[in-house]
């Protein structure tokens, strides 16, 4: 798979809220921990896979980004929506 490494125009901004300051920090640790489906990005292009270093006798669990990405999202939604909902439960219970 060839890569726009050369040609490609890179931007960088501060991130001043916490909580997102947070879930990206979060999401690179994720990437950076892929030991499945990650590659090596090479001057040749090669784009091997990285050799994964799973391995149950030393209990280390296998790590693909992208599945371990949407389950980090999907967790963090489903956090928000069950604090919404247990808020509505409380106003609830002050009305009644």
């Amino acid at each position: 798979m060839s890569r726009n490494i050369d040609q490609r125009v890179e931007v960088g901004c501060p991130i001043y809220h916490p909580e997102v300051k947070q879930s990206i920090i979060d999401i690179i640790n994720i990437q950076l921990n892929d030991n499945t489906k990650a590659r090596i990005i090479d001057t040749e292009q090669s784009n091997q896979y990285q050799i994964s270093q799973c391995d149950v006798k030393q209990q280390i669990p296998k790590i693909r980004a992208q599945i371990s990405i949407y389950d980090y999202l999907k967790n963090k939604q489903l956090a928000k929506i069950t604090n919404i909902i247990s808020v509505e439960k409380k106003v609830a219970e002050c009305h009644d």
